[in-house]
């Protein structure tokens, strides 16, 4: 081989280097995006399950036999608060099997 068949394969392999470089860069900035949304999202599950459990927690002191609009809105919060919890629970399952 000759010297420039030589520096022109170490040319190449230097530019697929600087190319595989800037696609972990990109890929690593997709990454600390979608790790900001978890995060935001997650947060944002929990203050709704905390406003839902605490207005389920005031209808339940409350006495609702008389009242079947309120019933039916404790019977919603519930139903949302299970909800909510499930979706929690699925984060934490994907955050959980990220560390295995």
């Amino acid at each position: 081989m000759s010297e420039n068949d030589e520096n022109k394969t170490e040319q190449d392999y230097l530019e697929l280097g600087e190319v595989f470089r800037d696609t972990i860069a990109k890929k690593q900035s997709e990454f600390n995006k979608l790790k900001l949304h978890y995060i935001e999202t997650y947060k944002l599950l929990m203050m709704s399950y905390t406003i839902v459990r605490l207005c389920d927690s005031i209808l339940s002191r409350i006495h609702l036999d008389d009242e079947p609009t309120l019933r039916i809105v404790k019977v919603f919060l519930e139903m949302q608060r299970g909800e909510i919890s499930s979706y929690i629970d699925e984060m934490n399952e994907v955050d959980s099997s990220d560390e295995e």
